[in-house]
């Protein structure tokens, strides 16, 4: 659990700024069911009186007191950091105030396979891009949005009153490419995030380049 991406002082603001969106929208809508792309299990808010846990809890708690601040600008340098390699659902969780974080994956040994077939994929790259339709492609893109979705499906299956869940997932990910899986006119991207959305690069609608992705 936790977050591997390690972010460099010039993309610092930009990608906290993003984690501190997602926190917020969190905080402001409380009770929504969060899926993760950093879990490859649910995991429960009671968790966090373990004894592995606890201690990390009372970290987040020391340095953002009982929750993010209001506005950015309120952010210290140090919580930018932590909150950018953290990101806004793991801080909401650490702060409790997320009661469950949701996997996007069946199990653990899924997503080990799934990145071990991914990390392989990209050793043989002899280029920066990855090609549109590609096996890697397939692996990066379709194939997780597609355990994804099927992990809501299945949520929503459990639980039929349940009308909206969030899913924080990366940028580039375009989750309407999948209508045999989820119907796309229910896919939401609220309006504070839409200009931020990147998706047009994994759907290549007109303007966005068909031949490959960067990497």
């Amino acid at each position: 659990m936790g977050s591997s991406v390690k972010v460099n002082e010039e993309g610092l603001d930009e990608i906290s700024r993003s984690q501190f969106k997602i926190a917020r929208y969190i905080g402001n809508n409380p009770g929504l069911p969060v899926f993760s792309e950093q879990v490859d299990t649910d995991i429960s808010v009671t968790m966090l009186s373990s004894s592995r846990l606890a201690p990390v809890g009372k970290e987040y708690e020391a340095l953002y007191g009982k929750s993010i601040p209001a506005t950015y600008e309120e952010l210290t340098p140090t919580q930018k950091q932590k909150l950018a390699r953290a990101g806004g659902e793991l801080t909401q969780f650490m702060l409790r105030k997320i009661e469950k974080l949701h996997k996007v994956v069946p199990d653990a040994q899924t997503q080990d396979d799934l990145f071990r077939s991914i990390s392989e994929g990209l050793k043989n790259q002899t280029t920066g891009t990855v090609e549109f339709g590609s096996a890697l492609y397939q692996l990066i893109f379709d194939r997780r949005e597609i355990l994804a979705l099927t992990e809501i499906n299945k949520y929503f299956k459990a639980n039929p009153f349940q009308r909206d869940v969030v899913l924080v997932y990366g940028s580039i990910h375009d989750f309407s490419r999948h209508p045999r899986v989820f119907p796309p006119q229910c896919i939401l991207i609220p309006y504070e995030f839409q200009k931020d959305h990147k998706g047009a690069l994994a759907g290549h609608p007109p303007g966005a380049d068909p031949k490959g992705v960067k990497q």
